[in-house]
């Protein structure tokens, strides 16, 4: 059995995060100047891990991200729709302030309710389920390789209480714009 090591990037800053408003699936924010300055930086990380690919989300942020990483790389990127953020439904668009525990299972900085979702939206559960599967497959597909997979904040966050025995009252973290977080996945060869 060999291990895949994901190297997690969040994409970087965007008008939107700035502007404090629910992102989701919504593709109307590109990076800002400063996001790509942190994109930049975080490349220069990246040089010495062995990265053998990059998968990316399929929404502007992370597509604009994983290119910025992969010029600097000289690695191609290949794009999956299942590395997306979670769906907020009717909240994408709206301020973060209008999160509820209701609508997101999550509360003064822990998750509450998994299967918490707006209309429309998807819940902590089915992200979960959702990036997991796509990990496992990439783990299965690649074994013994890095990967740099460009994601989203609450894909990280999702996958960070993921590891733990319960996801309910794990902490639910902040994620800065273009940061770095390793997990490993054993994979069958």
């Amino acid at each position: 059995m060999r291990t895949t090591t994901f190297l997690l990037v969040r994409h970087g800053e965007t008008d939107w995060n700035v502007q404090r408003r629910i992102q989701g699936h919504s593709d109307d924010a590109g990076l800002t100047t400063r996001g790509v300055e942190q994109v930049t930086a975080t490349a220069e990380r990246l040089v010495s891990q062995g990265a053998t690919r990059i998968v990316s989300s399929d929404l502007i942020r992370a597509r604009e991200t994983a290119l910025i990483i992969s010029r600097r790389l000289e690695l191609t990127v290949t794009y999956d729709a299942n590395l997306r953020e979670r769906s907020y439904g009717e909240l994408e668009g709206h301020s973060l302030d209008d999160l509820t525990p209701e609508s997101s299972g999550f509360a003064h900085g822990v998750i509450v309710d998994l299967n918490a979702a707006d209309p429309g939206g998807e819940s902590i559960a089915q992200v979960k389920d959702r990036v997991v599967g796509t990990l496992d497959r990439l783990a299965r597909d690649y074994p013994g390789e890095t990967i740099i997979v460009v994601t989203h904040g609450g894909v990280i966050r999702t996958l960070r209480a993921a590891r733990s025995s319960s996801m309910i009252g794990h902490e639910w973290s902040r994620v800065d714009n273009a940061e770095i977080w390793e997990m490993s996945i054993p994979a069958e060869d």
